[in-house]
């Protein structure tokens, strides 16, 4: 998955990075933010995204359909069907 994002990241800082060097300032000044704006989201989603997720992760059978079907099915108790 990090190969895709660097992939895209990489991408799009090349696309970027040509419109930094035109002679047109609002499309230097578009550039300066395209490129800015990629590689923070870069970093984002390789560091501080992963990060979060390791500390406020889902613990031990969090998360588990299971886990929770069975905490439904024993509230709810055994019901008779009355047709």
């Amino acid at each position: 998955m990090g190969q895709t994002i660097l992939g895209g990241a990489l991408t799009s800082i090349f696309g970027g990075i040509f419109l930094i060097f035109c002679n047109v300032a609002i499309l230097s000044q578009f550039g300066i933010l395209f490129v800015t704006t990629i590689v923070a989201a870069f970093l984002t989603a390789i560091i501080f995204f992963p990060s979060i997720l390791f500390i406020f992760g889902p613990d031990h059978k969090q998360g588990d359909l299971r886990e929770w079907a069975a905490i439904v099915m024993k509230r709810l108790g055994p019901k008779k069907i009355l047709i």
